[in-house]
């Protein structure tokens, strides 16, 4: 009953009689008769339906509604807020993932609102809660650094990132001078963490961030009923609890909600972004979709239902107004007919704001807390230009790359490759890092056993797994390619970049790393170990030109024909986003490399046109549309010292004596 399907419903039809409701007494004619043709015209079941919205109408006028084509959806919402000031205004979405969105650019624009899911800010409260109290129970230095970036740190954003760049150097002496505290899975010690540190920031950071504290501390003390409680099983507990809705402001004149809570309710204006009816399969979908057509029942005949359903839904809770926000692609789905709504194509576009908490005050109090108090007013009173300086002393002293410092994401460019932020990953609050410490166990265990200074057997559990799968596979290319034999692991190539790609000067090398190198009767195998749980057709492209890549520095540096080399790409850990106990292997040679290696040197040039002129990287990370809140911090904190810059005067020349 909770989404838009209505078989459930259909099973009363045979025993009950039918009447129908055709006067709408919320909605005008105009907003009604939009709804209604929308519906009809995109159901595949029109018949079923056309008698029951014959009469569908009201008496009520007003104007038609408004479909706007825009890539700069969150744009468009302020710009209707402004417009409809003073109005009961109900933003209505499919999903939460849409409200949180939403939600991020209200708070950014100092926007009041009520919602009726998680906001973004609470969002972000609860991973650098949890992300905090995770690095003060683990010994784990990673765990260490990582909580070095939340609100509750006492260091500043700039001594985050020096220690971020001490873990990637393994300087540990380094790493051993950060001091959060500590605590352990006890009441007591947990109650001392929260009353002492987590709660005096959350309260200064609003309702939002205490809310959610209060509610991780609800969760906490539900978990320490169980017998031996560990911190691992405490992380997972935490990561399917519940999430805390705070209610904003009741009095709010914007209301934002999903299609399903919004159900009942009505609005003077509606600011709808419907749903479209495509969305990823995966192969859990596969399996359910197999038990309900053994039912006779056609789910995706139901799911392209529902979602118009959902959105006749949405349509139908404006009493005055109706705007609906798409994009170019699905701008014929709604608007079809002149004469039910205005099309309205627009050109404004997104841009990221740092948030409105005020960053500067929060690091600032961060490091009071701490007691840094020198550099709480310091960074209060002035401006440290410490980034940009980084930045621009990274391309000025940087002398080599690699295959993974070629990013074209300046986001990824900056965290990774300048400021040694290795985990990071767009998707904010994703992940534990479980996927790379499994890659880096593996990749030494296949050197040793191919070294034959190890056997499977002397592993456990899934890195045993995933060795036995490359070991079946190497099985398998023995018999693709006679005489095949072991050049060597882990096989170092270093190149000048000028004999890579087209460029002159001599001051850059290239380096690149083989997992496995071997012979045969026809020439040379490029083995390359993948652990990643999925081997999507994404990330087989770029690894294949990986492999491209360290096939011509190869053939470059031994002087062989690169047609005598051949690559293959190796996936050994193959178990799936959802644990069923699948582990499987698959296999994927290279083609077409010259025409791969060519996006490769693409991506590169890029690189070092950005290395030659270091503003027109910090330009395009300015401008690059990011919604993760330390990529946001790092924009303000950019576009700060650039205006500082600008506005600092000039010493005036001294005079000649």
């Amino acid at each position: 009953f909770q989404g838009g399907s209505i078989k459930n419903f259909q099973d009363f039809t045979q025993t009950c009689k039918r009447m129908f409701l055709s006067e709408n007494w919320r909605s005008t004619k105009e907003i009604l008769d939009y709804s209604k043709n929308y519906f009809l015209d995109s159901t595949g079941q029109r018949a079923n339906y056309e008698e029951e919205l014959k009469k569908f109408s009201s008496a009520r006028k007003g104007s038609i509604p408004k479909v706007f084509s825009t890539v700069g959806h969150l744009s468009k919402i302020l710009c209707l807020i402004k417009e409809n000031k003073g109005k009961e205004i109900g933003i209505i979405t499919r999903t939460n993932k849409q409200i949180i969105e939403i939600s991020k650019h209200l708070d950014i624009n100092n926007i009041e609102y009520t919602a009726t899911s998680s906001q973004a800010t609470s969002l972000d409260a609860r991973s650098s809660t949890i992300t905090f109290i995770k690095a003060l129970i683990s010994n784990d230095p990673a765990d260490k650094v990582s909580a070095t970036f939340t609100a509750f740190s006492p260091y500043s954003l700039k001594e985050a990132f020096d220690f971020s760049t001490a873990l990637a150097k393994k300087d540990y002496k380094q790493i051993a001078k950060i001091n959060l505290g500590t605590s352990d899975l006890t009441r007591d010690s947990l109650d001392r963490l929260f009353l002492e540190k987590i709660y005096p920031l959350c309260v200064s950071k609003g309702p939002e961030w205490f809310t959610t504290a209060v509610s991780i501390r609800s969760q906490i003390d539900e978990y320490l009923t169980v017998s031996n409680p560990t911190l691992e099983a405490l992380l997972d507990f935490l990561a399917i609890g519940e999430e805390v809705e705070v209610e904003r402001s009741k009095k709010a004149e914007i209301t934002l909600t999903t299609v399903h809570k919004a159900k009942g309710r009505e609005f003077d204006i509606v600011i709808a972004l419907p749903s479209s009816s495509v969305h990823p399969y995966s192969y859990i979908d596969t399996i359910v979709t197999s038990i309900f057509k053994s039912k006779g029942i056609d789910l995706q005949d139901e799911i392209i239902e529902e979602s118009i359903r959902v959105n006749f839904v949405a349509f139908t809770r404006a009493k005055k107004e109706l705007n609906v926000i798409t994009d170019l692609r699905h701008v014929d789905d709604f608007h079809w007919n002149e004469n039910l709504s205005d099309l309205e194509v627009d050109a404004v576009t997104d841009t990221n704001i740092s948030s409105v908490l005020d960053y500067n005050l929060t690091e600032a109090y961060s490091l009071f807390l701490g007691g840094k108090f020198t550099q709480a007013e310091k960074l209060l009173k002035g401006e440290d230009p410490w980034l940009m300086e980084r930045i621009v002393s990274y391309f000025n002293n940087v002398d080599h790359f690699s295959w993974s410092s070629v990013m074209t994401k300046t986001d990824e460019f900056l965290m990774k490759n300048i400021l040694g932020v290795k985990s990071y990953s767009r998707k904010f609050g994703a992940g534990s890092g479980g996927g790379t410490k499994f890659g880096l166990e593996v990749h030494p265990a296949f050197e040793k056993i191919l070294n034959n200074k190890a056997k499977p057997e002397d592993y456990s559990d899934d890195v045993k797994k995933a060795l036995k799968n490359g070991l079946a596979a190497l099985k398998d290319l023995e018999k693709e390619y006679p005489g095949l034999k072991l050049v060597g692991t882990e096989v170092k190539v270093e190149l000048p970049l000028k004999s890579l790609v087209k460029y002159k000067q001599d001051d850059l090398i290239f380096k690149g790393k083989i997992d496995a190198l071997y012979k045969h009767n026809s020439g040379y195998l490029e083995v390359d170990w993948k652990s990643s749980k999925n081997d999507s057709d994404g990330d087989v492209v770029i690894y294949k030109r990986q492999l491209s890549v360290y096939k011509k520095m190869y053939s470059i540096d031994k002087k062989i024909p690169e047609d005598e080399i051949k690559t293959c790409l190796i996936y050994v850990a193959l178990r799936g986003n959802i644990s069923t106990g699948k582990f499987g292997r698959s296999r994927y040679t290279g083609s077409r490399d010259a025409q791969v290696f060519k996006t490769f040197e693409k991506h590169l040039q890029q690189i070092l046109e950005w290395r030659k002129d270091p503003k027109k990287f910090i330009k395009k990370f300015i401008d690059i549309q990011v919604n993760h809140p330390l990529i946001l911090i790092l924009q303000y904190k950019l576009k700060k010292e650039l205006r500082h810059r600008k506005t600092k005067p000039k010493k005036p020349k001294s005079k000649k004596s």
